[in-house]
């Protein structure tokens, strides 16, 4: 799975001297300019202590901001996304119909995981105003939970997918109802776009490998459920 990394963040280890030397510096000039915004200049006039302070938000209208808000930024963001996701379901749907190994499958596939990319980066917009339905039932108002429904990740299992691959339960009626949020969605696709060949990501032990259900599955085979799924 691919991930946007953070680097993590270094404690309890030596500066070298030359950053030592940078962040005194970088502390010195900050002083110095913190020192020289604080010194009254002299042309300025004093100001008349018995003049009222002006208020610094007097006529600033919150319910204005936050309608501006919601409809210059949070609606259009999802609904970019929603337009992404309608473009995967059109394309998901152009890739189940081609035949396994053919050049349309190929050129399908292809176009699906661009149709992802932008889906997904819809949806790292959309995370970071997790509102309404989208949000936690625990702490968002009007929240249903819908965040992990659509992208679970870090709680990810590509081994449950193979397992559906294997058990075809993703053509269930109530494969929803049935599964957790690890077995579908945005990072599930990704696995399901992604993966190639005839390995799975379940170990010897899990139940696909020990009775040999996945060993007897073709490549062909493996694909064509992979793009059902």
């Amino acid at each position: 799975m691919k991930r946007s990394n953070l680097a993590p963040a270094v404690f309890g280890q030596r500066v070298p001297r030359p950053l030592k030397n940078i962040a005194v510096m970088v502390l010195t000039i900050t002083a110095v300019f913190r020192l020289v915004a604080c010194t009254s200049d002299p042309s300025e006039p004093t100001p008349d202590p018995s003049e009222p302070t002006p208020d610094p938000v007097a006529g600033f209208e919150t319910p204005a901001m936050l309608q501006s808000l919601a409809e210059q930024v949070i609606l259009p963001t999802y609904q970019d996304f929603q337009q992404a996701a309608a473009s995967l379901l059109t394309g998901a749907t152009s890739w189940n119909d081609q035949t396994p190994a053919s050049a349309e499958w190929t050129t399908s596939r292809s176009q699906l995981q661009d149709d992802w990319r932008t889906a997904m980066t819809a949806w790292q917009e959309a995370e970071a105003m997790l509102l309404g339905p989208a949000g936690s039932s625990l702490s968002t108002i009007g929240g249903l939970d819908l965040r992990d429904e659509i992208y679970s990740w870090p709680t990810v299992n590509p081994c449950r997918v193979d397992q559906r691959i294997a058990d075809e339960q993703y053509a269930d009626s109530n494969f929803f109802n049935i599964n957790l949020v690890n077995a579908y969605g945005l990072d599930a696709m990704e696995y399901l776009l992604f993966s190639s060949g005839t390995d799975n990501a379940c170990s010897g032990l899990a139940s696909i490998n020990s009775d040999g259900s996945w060993a007897a599955l073709s490549e062909d085979s493996i694909n064509t459920r992979r793009a059902e799924y």
